[in-house]
């Protein structure tokens, strides 16, 4: 045996001999393994769905600006609700406004813009309110619901998640100032 070896070896039968030393183990977080968070959704005008089970795939729409945030926030959700999977759409959030506007199927829409989201409302294709997640560079960054929504429980947990505890650190991660929660 090498004599570092043996020395760690004597420090720990003489520590563990004395009884009153606690050995912890020492830990680094990795930053892969993010935290989880039971996302809570907000007040519903589509009914309550927060009994019922968060599974199946959902589809958002979202600015491409928020590629990296989302991509983290995902990581997260799926950590949490295994029998869940999210898909994303990243595209100028003018784009993805019009190809709402034409009925563009999707579960949740995730803007940059203000002026998108107000005609998104103007449109009725929100199941929801919208809900303001961010700020940055003198822009509110909202996101909603979409309907009709093909997996009303999922993506009302998924904004849960970005309107969550999780989502405003991860906005202050990737150089946003986090809505008053």
């Amino acid at each position: 045996m090498r004599p570092r070896a043996l020395v760690c070896m004597a420090m720990l039968v003489s520590l563990a001999a004395c009884g009153t030393a606690e050995l912890k183990p020492v830990t680094t977080p990795d930053p892969q393994i993010l935290p989880q968070e039971t996302p809570t959704p907000g007040p519903q005008q589509a009914g309550d769905t927060s009994g019922q089970a968060v599974t199946g795939a959902i589809k958002v729409l979202a600015s491409s600006r928020f590629e990296n945030y989302l991509y983290e926030i995902r990581r997260s959700f799926v950590g949490q609700f295994s029998d869940a999977s999210v898909e994303f759409v990243f595209a100028p959030t003018a784009e993805l406004r019009d190809r709402i506007g034409r009925g563009e199927p999707g579960d949740v829409f995730v803007a940059d813009d203000e002026a998108a989201m107000a005609t998104v409302v103007e449109a009725d294709r929100m199941s929801d309110r919208a809900k303001t997640f961010a700020r940055a560079e003198g822009r509110t960054f909202q996101v909603a619901v979409l309907k009709p929504a093909g997996n009303l429980p999922t993506s009302q947990r998924f904004v849960g998640v970005i309107t969550g505890r999780f989502g405003q650190e991860a906005a202050r991660r990737h150089g946003m100032e986090p809505a008053a929660a």
